[in-house]
């Protein structure tokens, strides 16, 4: 314990120390400002109107109905389309036509280009949201 220091409350059963060694002699490694053990519980009662406090079920729709958890209800949404529905090569078009989980609703296109930046759907480089 030469390079440790421990300050502050001792949570404790009385024991002179929290640290002993593998023969059980007491380690004095800590500065102890004083020694807890017993624990004393409040509860909090709330008294007055509290019918202007707004419900759980109040509380969940405020926090869904705002923009920030809308717009990721969105996103989740939108990675979910892209990740469990079906994905087509149109080669022709040179796209990549991404579908919902409907494997029917289209979600996306992405054109897609060789290392030079042409079209191309067989040396596919970089892809491109449309």
């Amino acid at each position: 314990f030469s390079i440790t220091a421990v300050t502050g409350v001792l949570f404790s059963r009385d024991f002179d120390t929290a640290y002993y060694t593998e023969e059980l002699l007491p380690q004095f490694a800590a500065q102890v400002s004083s020694v807890v053990n017993t624990v004393a519980t409040t509860t909090n009662v709330v008294t007055g109107d509290i019918s202007s406090v707004p419900t759980a079920i109040e509380n969940a729709s405020a926090t869904w109905a705002d923009a920030t958890a809308t717009t990721l209800m969105s996103d989740v949404t939108f990675i979910k389309d892209m990740e469990g529905g079906r994905w087509i090569i149109d080669e022709l078009g040179n796209q990549m036509i991404f579908y919902g989980a409907d494997n029917v609703t289209e979600i996306t296109r992405f054109d897609l280009k060789d290392k030079d930046g042409n079209a191309n759907h067989l040396n596919v480089f970089e892809r491109v949201r449309v």
